[in-house]
């Protein structure tokens, strides 16, 4: 296999110790990180004789994935609540908190 008979010469560490992968810096706060999946990547990156250049490009690429994931989702749920807070408005009037009991 390519990338194997020349792991060395495309910087392929020979440790996966020394797979130093990071997180991009402007992830939204608060978005969890899948530690496990984090360490599985690494390990397949490893196995996979993968540069670490197109290891690092990968991971960029699903954590901006995810980053926009997670804000649609939150955008979502704001919708969300806004409409329902809409519904109950109107079937209890202004004081609708108060009917939650």
């Amino acid at each position: 296999d390519f990338l194997k008979a020349n792991a060395a010469a495309l910087g392929v560490p020979d440790n996966i110790d020394k797979y130093e992968l990071t997180l991009p810096d402007d992830l939204p706060e608060g978005m969890p990180i899948d530690q496990d999946l984090m360490d599985a990547f690494r390990k397949n990156a490893f196995e996979s004789n993968l540069p670490p250049e197109i290891a690092q490009a990968t991971l960029n690429f699903y954590a901006q994935h995810m980053a926009d994931w997670m804000g649609k989702t939150q955008a979502g749920i704001a919708e969300s609540e806004k409409k329902l807070e809409g519904a109950l408005k109107e079937k209890f009037g202004g004081n609708w908190e108060l009917e939650r009991d």
